[in-house]
């Protein structure tokens, strides 16, 4: 009950801040120089919104790692729960930090039955960016996120992929791009919260 307040909420201060412009399907906020400005959902006070609500509910959640086709599973203490996620904490993802740098596309995918926020990158980002792409995948009927996935580049040759289930568990996949320009994935967790 608990977890689904905290979500409404979120979504509530979400769009009671924004204006919905129909015909071009985005959110925008008009800016002081009278300009459009678009309104990211702030993805990372998201995430952290969803680690206080696993701390306060006492959850111990379990990590599952999956390093060269061996498995390894660990209890993770609700003090360095937050530390499992702080590479994907920074730089924040908020209207604040990234609206010069990204696009929003939003969209009904039908496939997943899901409204979909999309951000891709306007041009070439600067080496303090490492984000790459993220998307929101948000209820129709309900109006409640049910998936953030996230890339982040690593290093010239490493990206990381997270995949949040709300409410769930969560999915970091490490991938390494060969000389030949191939991804493998060097490694994988899983953290379950809601077993």
């Amino acid at each position: 009950m608990n977890l689904k307040l905290t979500h409404l909420l979120y979504l509530l201060m979400f769009f009671s801040c924004v204006n919905h412009d129909d015909k071009k399907n985005h959110v925008k906020n008009e800016s002081k120089e009278g300009q459009d400005k678009q309104v990211f959902f702030p993805v990372t006070n998201y995430i952290r919104g969803q680690m206080i609500d696993i701390k306060s509910a006492g959850l111990t959640p379990i990590k599952y790692t999956t390093l060269a086709n061996k498995q390894d599973s660990v209890w993770i203490k609700s003090e360095d729960f937050e530390k499992e996620f702080s590479y994907f904490l920074k730089p924040e993802i908020d209207s604040v930090n990234m609206v010069s740098f990204f696009s929003e596309k939003t969209f009904m995918d039908q496939t997943l039955n899901m409204v979909t926020l999309t951000y891709d990158p306007i041009s070439i980002l600067p080496d303090s960016i490492q984000w790459r792409h993220w998307d929101i995948y948000i209820d129709p009927a309900t109006n409640v996120i049910q998936r953030i996935y996230l890339i982040k580049q690593i290093s010239p040759d490493k990206k990381a992929q997270l995949t949040w289930l709300s409410d769930k568990q969560c999915k970091i996949v490490v991938l390494h791009e060969d000389e030949t320009g191939v991804s493998k994935i060097e490694t994988q967790t899983e953290i379950k919260w809601n077993y």
